[in-house]
């Protein structure tokens, strides 16, 4: 298939990598004038003819899945729609294992137990490390023989793990993560705060009388409320309704004259 060339007093800047064309040519004002979407769909069919075109003389690759064209890298720069995030800061683990050259070694999430001769968990519930569920416990030298060594190591274990989650705590605060209140941002917690507002209005006035029979709290606002609107009774005088039908029939049939 031969491309369609396309001719323009200045060449049209294309960024392949973006898949951008950019036609800066003026415009022809008497055109635009006598037929305007005639002549901006010409002058888009003519910039993305440009583009194709060029796309066509990129090194092309063919799999099963398609034909697929090899795009340079691009050059205008797309700003933005958020700042970089910043840098996560380093835990004093990390900064010890830094400064002391300490390498992460990758360990699997189970590990083989040669007693059981089963796969367990390294960590957690059923874990290997899990020291609880032994069903004898040796007493070392030195123990109290009359002390129930399960209550013991159920007890350890709890001090352990309140000992991990303040390390933790202190970890975050360390790094500036979290701080002695929790920092919540001040754009969410002013929407938070209004949807709060208005659902607290709501339910003020959703009572028969429009809240107005509530016990009010001190620092709350005064309510809002329109009228109530009024009818009229419906075991009312025959007279008066048949008053009001000629009332509303006369104005119908004899409208006023408008200036």
């Amino acid at each position: 298939m031969e491309a369609i060339e396309v001719k323009t007093p200045v060449p049209i800047d294309l960024d392949l990598g973006n898949l951008t064309a950019l036609n800066i040519n003026l415009v022809d004002s008497g055109r635009l004038k006598d037929g305007t979407e005639n002549y901006l769909r010409e002058l888009s069919r003519d910039t993305t003819q440009v583009l194709i075109n060029a796309l066509f003389n990129q090194p092309i690759t063919k799999s099963d899945d398609g034909v697929f064209a090899s795009l340079p890298a691009p050059t205008i720069v797309i700003p933005r729609a958020k700042p970089l995030p910043s840098k996560k800061p380093m835990t004093r683990w990390e900064k010890f294992a830094k400064a002391k050259g300490i390498q992460k070694k990758h360990k699997s999430r189970v590990e083989f137990d040669e007693e059981t001769g089963k796969y367990t968990p390294r960590y957690g519930y059923k874990g290997a490390d899990d020291k609880l569920m032994d069903w004898a416990i040796e007493v070392k030298p030195g123990d109290d023989p009359m002390e129930d060594p399960y209550a013991a190591n159920r007890k350890a274990k709890i001090e352990r793990v309140a000992k991990n989650r303040k390390q933790q705590e202190r970890n975050l605060r360390d790094s500036g993560i979290i701080g002695t209140a929790p920092v919540i941002p001040t754009k969410a917690f002013d929407e938070r705060k209004s949807i709060v507002k208005k659902k607290l209005l709501v339910s003020k006035v959703s009572t028969a009388s429009m809240g107005k029979f509530d016990r009010a709290l001190e620092g709350d606002e005064k309510l809002k409320t329109g009228k109530r609107r009024k009818f009229e009774s419906t075991t009312g005088s025959v007279m008066k309704e048949k008053d009001q039908a000629l009332n509303i029939a006369n104005r119908v049939l004899n409208p006023k004259p408008t200036k």
